[in-house]
């Protein structure tokens, strides 16, 4: 037996109308969830519920009556997984202090990059002067020595 099956038996499709009074609140409240509901989903809105929706409309209701969540707006995101908990202020300031701290070491990495680079840089010059050295005693001494 499918799920959608089970959910089509324990909620049936129905009209708004229909769930709002079953769930003993005003259509327009319902109106409000559903327009909500759907646009979170990406769904369209149709005429009759499908079980699904009904189940997830009745999961909403619950979660606003037993004060999981706050708000319908809340819930109907809960129920969709798309609810975003905030974060308390306290985790806020640990995090902020983390970041920085990782942009003071990323700072301090980058001085000392530059650093590399400028003795890099020095080593570099200082093989191409004793190459250049060398090149001109091997000319001096083999022009000598041809002499």
């Amino acid at each position: 037996m499918s799920l959608s099956f089970v959910s089509a038996v324990h909620h049936p499709a129905m009209l708004p109308s229909e769930l709002a009074r079953d769930l003993s609140i005003d259509q327009s409240v319902l109106s409000k969830i559903l327009n909500r509901y759907y646009q979170i989903s990406g769904g369209h809105r149709p005429r009759t519920l499908p079980p699904e929706v009904v189940a997830h409309i009745r999961e909403v209701r619950r979660l606003v009556e037993t004060g999981e969540a706050t708000s319908m707006p809340q819930a109907v995101e809960m129920v969709l997984g798309t609810y975003v908990a905030p974060i308390p202020p306290a985790s806020a300031r640990e995090v902020m202090q983390s970041m920085a701290a990782v942009q003071t070491r990323l700072d301090e990495a980058l001085t000392r990059l530059e650093r590399i680079e400028t003795t890099l840089i020095g080593i570099e010059a200082y093989v191409e002067r004793s190459r250049a050295q060398r090149a001109a005693r091997m000319t001096t001494d083999g022009t000598d020595a041809a002499s």
